[in-house]
């Protein structure tokens, strides 16, 4: 027999308990040796009397004297089996299991083959109390012995696949060490959601306060509000503060925050008169200088009638994941994405399909910003218990991968939800309860497992400023990931100057900084090796601006830095242009469009690997060659000049390849107008 706990039952079960195994001790000696039972049809007359009441007592919901009844009918005749088995179901509407499992197992030892459906809710109670060898050996009988296929074959199905998880899980635990957060931002009441900034220094989560008891009930009601925490330069997180703008007398929770902290997305339920459509919508806030702006539900294309909640804000915010129970899905509630579309407008939500989606409950999305994997909570996948934590990977087809469960002891049986992972595609905040099955919840951090990882991510944080007067610009920021030909990101700084953009790595990018009446600046970034949450990238720029009139005359210009093309490439020891050239030239082109009275010169450089000659004749032709692109991309071939300066003019030291890769260079200058 099981070690079990008492916990708060009352007297009268325990009573109960004690009359069950006393006469268990008394029957199972003379079960031993004979297997006949009886039934409400050879059951007599007073054990079938108790048993009718026991019916009639469970009718009328009172539980109690059904037990009671059913007490006196085994007290008549101990080998009735029907009388055991509903005297199980008593235990099981209490959500008492093992006394359940009690008196099922008492069944199975008087009648063993009386109906298969007792392995069943043998091996369901077994499940409950994680007595996983015993539920999988009854679980197979019944499979074996149910003959008709139905609803019971199917959950017996299901749960045996998840006991021989749960037993393999056991036998070969994931690395897991959590840490909870200090009191800063853990507390006496619930906190869960947590998520963070890209640069990991501001995490935002929801707090759950009991407020008051609903009158003439025990239901306490509480009130759900968004906190959020900065991490200070010693690695410790400052007490939280209330979000102040967003939260309300009403519950505001399951909440997703922009890399840069400037876009909250958020769930608000049972909301009225400001344009909402169901029980709870996505609701969304901007922080401005004067703080949050007054939350507002997405339109209709987004919210339905059914619960939408749960929204992840995509690293590059052109998407939005988030889980709905409206038609059209798996199940009771799938996995659905929005996108942004270049007018600012979002389209339907698409189902993510059935290889994340069931017929059971997906909710909790969490797509990294390295663009491909997702982490998200399902009951309907084989996991540990209540809700599992799975990860899938986006591949290049545009499908997903198998979902792979995190693994034991991240999850539970208990149900795990609300995941975030940082930028360095390891660490990870989730919310556990401080005691497994008592409430009070926690936020935790702890390192993934190698085999469920993201690939890490790094950000990049920009802030732009007029050259001359240092005040910040608002500036179009384009960034293009070169290794796949593609706009990665087009965006605009706020009025302080600043951007802040995450970036996967893997791949070689491109930048290119503009605004109206100036030179830009480009910048180009090679992430093809491991990157590092640790180096971000941060960088000021300052811009030129371009004076027309000394751009169109024969004066020559303020003296400045030449204009260095980042993302200008060419094929080893050769003037040949590459294709991941054409960002960059065609940015210069439509310079010279925008300013038809700029003339510049082409500066080809070279490092000192090699002869002095060779490299001048390189540096020469290579300028030669973006000259001959602009001349064929429409540009006055009188407004260009090349020049070639080989290994002259170094910017750093040809001893280190990071030195003379900076040396080999491509540089644009303005020059004085041609007489």
């Amino acid at each position: 027999m099981r070690a079990f706990a008492l916990g708060n039952e009352t007297t009268s079960y325990f009573m109960r308990y004690l009359f069950c195994v006393l006469t268990l001790l008394l029957v199972v000696p003379s079960a031993l040796q004979s297997q006949d039972f009886h039934t409400i049809e050879t059951t007599n007359s007073k054990a079938k009397k108790k048993f009718d009441d026991a019916k009639k007592h469970i009718q009328q919901r009172q539980t109690a004297l059904a037990q009671g009844s059913l007490e006196q009918a085994i007290q008549q005749d101990s080998f009735f089996v029907e009388a055991w088995l509903l005297m199980g179901e008593t235990y099981v509407d209490l959500e008492n299991y093992h006394y359940a499992e009690l008196m099922f197992q008492r069944a199975v030892d008087i009648a063993p083959d009386f109906d298969p459906l007792i392995y069943y809710r043998l091996g369901t109670m077994e499940w409950y109390l994680e007595a996983y060898s015993d539920a999988k050996e009854h679980l197979e009988i019944f499979l074996n012995k149910n003959t008709e296929e139905g609803l019971s074959s199917k959950k017996a199905a299901s749960m045996l696949a998840r006991v021989d998880f749960i037993l393999d899980a056991l036998k070969n635990p994931v690395p897991f060490d959590p840490h909870p957060l200090d009191t800063t931002v853990n507390s006496q009441y619930d906190e869960y959601f947590p998520v963070l900034t890209a640069d990991g220094k501001t995490l935002i989560f929801t707090r759950r306060i009991p407020v008051r008891i609903e009158e003439g009930t025990h239901m306490v009601i509480s009130d759900e509000n968004f906190y959020s925490s900065t991490l200070d330069e010693d690695g410790n997180w400052q007490q939280a503060v209330e979000l102040a703008g967003v939260n309300t007398r009403q519950n505001e929770g399951a909440q997703s925050i922009s890399p840069d902290g400037s876009w909250l997305v958020f769930t608000a339920c049972n909301r009225r008169g400001d344009g909402s459509q169901g029980s709870c919508d996505l609701y969304w806030s901007q922080k401005k200088e004067t703080g949050w702006t007054e939350p507002r539900p997405f339109s209709a294309t987004i919210n339905s009638r059914d619960w939408d909640s749960h929204p992840c804000i995509s690293a590059d915010g052109k998407s939005i994941y988030f889980s709905s129970g409206r038609k059209g899905g798996q199940g009771n509630a799938d996995l659905w994405v929005t996108y942004r579309q270049s007018d600012g407008k979002w389209t339907e939500p698409a189902n993510l399909g059935p290889t994340i989606n069931t017929s059971g409950t997906e909710d909790s999305p969490f797509f990294h910003p390295d663009g491909k994997t997702l982490y998200f909570s399902s009951n309907g996948h084989v996991g540990m218990g209540n809700q599992d934590l799975f990860m899938t990977r986006l591949q290049d087809d545009g499908s997903w991968s198998k979902p792979i469960n995190l693994g034991y002891p991240i999850n539970t049986k208990y149900g795990e939800q609300t995941m975030c992972v940082a930028l360095d595609g390891k660490t990870a905040y989730y919310s556990v309860e401080k005691e497994p099955g008592k409430g009070n919840i926690d936020i935790v951090r702890f390192t993934l497992p190698e085999a469920v990882r993201a690939q890490p991510a790094t950000y990049l944080k920009v802030r732009v400023r007029d050259a001359r007067t240092g005040y910040p610009i608002k500036a179009a920021v384009k960034l293009r990931n070169l290794t796949r030909d593609e706009l990665f990101a087009y965006k605009f700084t706020a009025n302080d100057g600043t951007l802040l953009v995450c970036i996967p790595a893997g791949h070689d990018y491109g930048m290119h900084v503009s605004k109206e009446g100036y030179l830009f600046h480009s910048e180009h970034f090679s992430l093809t090796g491991q990157s590092s949450f640790e180096k971000p990238f941060l960088l000021t720029i300052d811009l030129e601006p371009i004076d027309e009139e000394v751009a169109g005359s024969d004066t020559p210009p303020p003296a400045g830095q030449p204009i260095v093309l980042q993302n200008v490439f060419f094929e080893t020891a050769s003037a040949t242009l590459l294709d991941a050239s054409k960002f960059e030239l065609d940015a210069l082109r439509d310079l010279l469009n925008e300013h038809p009275r700029l003339r510049i010169r082409i500066n080809g450089h070279t490092d000192s690997v090699g002869s002095d000659s060779d490299n001048q004749t390189l540096s020469e032709n290579r300028a030669a060659s973006v000259r001959q692109y602009l001349i064929d991309q429409g540009i006055a071939a009188d407004r260009l000049e090349s020049a070639g300066f080989g290994e002259t003019a170094p910017v750093a030291d040809n001893g280190t390849e990071e030195g003379r890769a900076r040396n080999r260079r491509t540089e644009f200058e303005i020059i004085p107008s041609k007489q």
